[in-house]
């Protein structure tokens, strides 16, 4: 028994790999970066989420996480070094994390590489773990029970890398070790037992516990186990991913869900387990779908809930691609790994060496080869690559999303409209929000979320923070958008949507051209009462004295975090011609505001009302202005 390969399919990786150029030295790579950390202890402790921990007080980015120091945490931006014990606290979540990444590296390295050290190393990490775990209180905890974390979903990502690993010594040795039993007994299923007792529903977190109990249930030999969890896989494959393979809560969501899904779906079909044939072509075309959406800077779109300024050009991106390829050949994939190991942008550190699993922590862009993977390649993906082929970027539908993208001049200006799924419990009120970007600057972005933890977290899921109408000062409901029509003709594209907004039931429909050197953008919208509409804008204004400015009071649901409001009157039928600025791209050093600036013609049929304020920037940003216009 393996869970991701067969017997005589891990005895033929072991051969393969064998050959030093297999998958591009990549056993060499992580052999060599495993060797490197031995010596770090196995963490102790319940980890624990506060408002502050992990986080720079001044620059509201993530401390650094260094395996060797559980007591100095350095903020990447100022250098400030922290030392109290809530940022402790957040440390031994990911300390744990890239333990339990560790102890699946170094048994897979001890089977595939015959290495004596890495077995002793992940024998280690699952014998004190196996001691330790019932220890850890399951109490204090965020969301669901758990004794190392704060989240049943972080347990069941390091279940899952544990048992993983218990599974590849097991291999090796033939036969279910002493060891083997007791960490089954003190941890496996214990942990198993408590990550079964908190289901998730449709949640990208379920995903991990689908994954870590399918993992568990062979281990365990827990048909009942490995049976509700199938299930619980099947419902996620159906309700989770749209018709054209994405997940529902957008991009930043779907690469978190679907590497989970990948390691389901690849336990379920070892195990036996028979999933429906147009789920696993769905699941398949997830693959490719971040490509889709996937900005000139690089970038995934920070839709809903989503980190910004995050590149997709990560090791664990090119991780998941190549075991997504290595089972689906297609067009889309050849060009996605070319656009991954392509020769820039410049050499630097991965950040693979202080990985924490599949709890996220991104860096910036870096030049990536195949021996930058990581675990999951290693075992899965093939040993050489065919002649792969970059493709210039094309515009796209995803009709299951609801996201329409146009790009023009080779991939290098985009314009989307997100129209569709609202996201459920990580989405945000922006229906028909426009997003444009160039290679170099944001002309109208969507800044995604900042700290779940921070006070902001309310400003960046307001609809005033994106580029979406909105009715009478106060958020949009939660309701999907329609597509009416759309068509793409090289250089001339339209998309026309549809939106009512529940509370109001005013019936918006915004309607996008995009030619070759413009964008024409109407919004229109009806109802059955009188109502105020905003249509905010996250633009400066560049030449604001060429406006008369009256002092204004927005009157919306998020007054308390603007500043400086002023306003105008337009007149009826004439166009106002502004020049405005965005913001520059996050990923490319040295954009100036010129790249950002852009003019924009406003034209209303009725009177209408142009106010303007300084609001929160970007997550860890300055302060930014934006512009409304309201009839």
């Amino acid at each position: 028994m393996t869970l991701f390969l067969t017997v005589d399919a891990l005895r033929e990786r072991k051969q393969a790999l064998g050959d030093p150029a297999a998958v591009a030295g990549l056993a060499s790579s992580l052999r060599h970066e495993l060797h490197q950390a031995l010596d770090v202890p196995v963490p102790h402790g319940k980890s624990r989420l506060t408002r502050h921990g992990g986080r720079c007080a001044s620059c509201t980015v993530l401390l650094e996480f260094d395996p060797r120091q559980p007591h100095a945490h350095t903020c990447p931006s100022c250098h400030t070094v922290y030392t109290s014990r809530e940022h402790h606290d957040w440390w031994l979540m990911n300390a744990h994390l890239w333990t339990a990444e560790q102890c699946t590296r170094a048994a897979a390295i001890a089977y595939l590489c015959d290495d004596v050290r890495a077995g002793a190393r992940a024998d280690d990490i699952l014998a004190t773990y196996a001691d330790r775990y019932l220890r850890w209180p399951d109490r204090d905890n965020a969301l669901g029970p758990t004794r190392p974390f704060f989240s049943t979903y972080l347990e069941s990502i390091w279940l899952l890398h544990l048992v993983t690993a218990l599974d590849l010594r097991e291999a090796a040795a033939g036969r279910i070790t002493q060891q083997g039993a007791a960490v089954r007994e003190r941890l496996v299923a214990p942990s198993a037992a408590l990550i079964a007792s908190f289901d998730e529903g449709r949640s990208n977190r379920q995903v991990w516990h689908a994954a870590a109990l399918l993992a568990a249930s062979r281990l365990l030999d827990d048909d009942r186990m490995r049976d509700t969890a199938a299930s619980s896989l099947v419902m996620l494959l159906r309700e989770g991913l749209h018709t054209d393979g994405s997940w529902y809560e957008g991009e930043n969501y779907h690469l978190f869900a679907h590497r989970g899904l990948l390691c389901a779906v690849t336990i379920a079909e070892q195990a036996g387990v028979k999933l429906p044939s147009d789920l696993v072509q769905r699941f398949e075309a997830g693959f490719a779908l971040p490509f889709r959406t996937v900005l000139p800077d690089g970038l995934f779109p920070a839709r809903r809930d989503s980190q910004y300024g995050v590149a997709l050009r990560q090791y664990r991106t090119a991780d998941w691609i190549e075991c997504g390829f290595a089972r689906y050949d297609t067009p889309e994939l050849r060009s996605a790994l070319a656009s991954l190991y392509a020769d820039w942008p410049l050499l630097g550190d991965t950040g693979r060496s202080t990985s924490t699993a599949d709890a996220e922590r991104n860096r910036p862009a870096v030049r990536l080869t195949r021996a930058d993977c990581n675990w999951r390649a290693l075992l899965l993906a093939r040993p050489q690559l065919p002649p792969l082929a970059d493709a210039v970027p094309q515009s796209e539908l995803l009709e299951g999303q609801g996201v329409a993208v146009f790009r023009r001049d080779g991939g290098r200006f985009w314009v989307g409209l997100d129209y569709g799924d609202p996201g459920a419990g990580h989405g945000h009120p922006d229906r028909l929000n426009l997003v444009i970007a160039t290679r170099h600057a944001r002309w109208l972005d969507d800044v995604g979320t900042g700290s779940y933890t921070a006070p902001t977290l309310s400003w960046y899921r307001s609809s005033m923070a994106h580029n979406a109408p909105f009715v009478d000062g106060q958020d949009q409901g939660a309701a999907r958008g329609e597509l009416l029509a759309h068509d793409e003709q090289r250089d001339a594209g339209w998309v026309s949507a549809a939106f009512t907004e529940p509370r109001s039931q005013v019936h918006f429909v915004r309607t996008v051209i995009v030619m070759r050197d413009h964008v024409l953008d109407e919004l229109t919208w009806c109802s059955a009462f009188a109502v105020t509409v905003d249509l905010p804008m996250q633009v400066q204004l560049v030449r604001p004295d060429d406006m008369r400015w009256a002092p204004f009071v927005p009157d919306t649901a998020q007054d308390t975090v603007l500043d400086d409001a002023v306003s105008c009157d337009l007149e009826a039928g004439l166009f106002a011609e502004l020049a405005v600025r965005g913001l520059p791209s996050p990923a490319i050093a040295g954009a100036d505001d010129a790249d950002s600036t852009f003019v924009t013609f406003v034209l209303s049929d009725t009177p209408a009302t142009l106010w303007r304020a300084t609001t929160i920037g970007p997550p860890a940003g300055a302060p930014h202005a934006l512009m409304s216009l309201r009839q």
